[in-house]
C-alpha cells in the first residue's frame, strides 16, 4: 500500500497529498503563508492624504489583469451586509489594507443594491483602487504605505 492511499488489501483507493511536492523530493510543501490583517485600533490607521500619497495614479489594463490572477485564490475578507457602505465597513477595510495590499470584498445581497455603483462608491471612500468584480465579490488593491509587496507589470515596463 503507498504513502497516500486509503483502505487495505487491493482495493485501495488513491489519495492526493494535501500539498504539492516540489523538486522530486517526498515532502510536500505547503503553500505560501497568508498575512491575515491584525486587529488594529482606528487612530492608528492610515487615512486621508498619507493613503493617497501611496497609490499610483492609475492602474492600467495589464496592471488589473495580473491583479486579478493574484486575487483569484483570495478569500472575501469584508462583508457589505444590508446597510451598505458604513464606517464599520471602511474601517474593516482600511484594517484589512494593512495585512494584505489585495483584498476580496463580498456583497451579502447583491440584487439589493446596484453592484457597479457600490463598487465605485466602496473604491472612492476607501482610498483604493478597483480591479473587478464577479458577481457580488469586489477585489480592491491599495498600496501598503510602507512595505509594499506587490510590484505591478507597469512598473517594471518603466524601468
Amino acid at each position: 500500500m503507498g504513502p497516500f492511499s486509503v483502505g487495505r488489501g487491493g482495493g485501495s483507493v488513491p489519495v492526493r497529498p494535501p500539498y504539492r511536492a516540489r523538486g522530486g523530493g517526498s515532502v510536500p510543501v505547503r503553500p505560501p503563508y497568508r498575512a491575515r490583517a491584525a486587529a488594529v485600533p482606528p487612530d492608528i490607521v492610515p487615512r486621508g492624504s498619507d493613503v493617497l500619497l501611496c497609490l499610483p495614479m492609475e492602474l492600467t489594463g495589464k496592471d488589473r489583469r495580473y491583479l486579478r490572477g493574484l486575487g483569484n485564490p483570495l478569500k472575501p475578507v469584508v462583508w457589505i451586509g444590508r446597510e451598505g457602505i458604513t464606517p464599520g465597513v471602511l474601517r474593516s477595510i482600511d484594517e484589512a489594507h494593512l495585512g494584505a495590499e489585495l483584498i476580496k470584498v463580498k456583497m451579502l445581497d447583491p440584487g439589493e443594491h446596484d453592484r457597479k455603483a457600490v463598487a465605485a462608491e466602496l473604491a472612492e471612500k476607501s482610498p483604493s483602487h478597483f480591479v473587478g468584480m464577479v458577481g457580488g465579490t469586489i477585489l480592491l488593491f491599495r498600496r501598503h504605505p510602507e512595505k509594499p509587496r506587490i510590484s505591478l507589470p507597469s512598473e517594471s515596463d518603466a524601468d
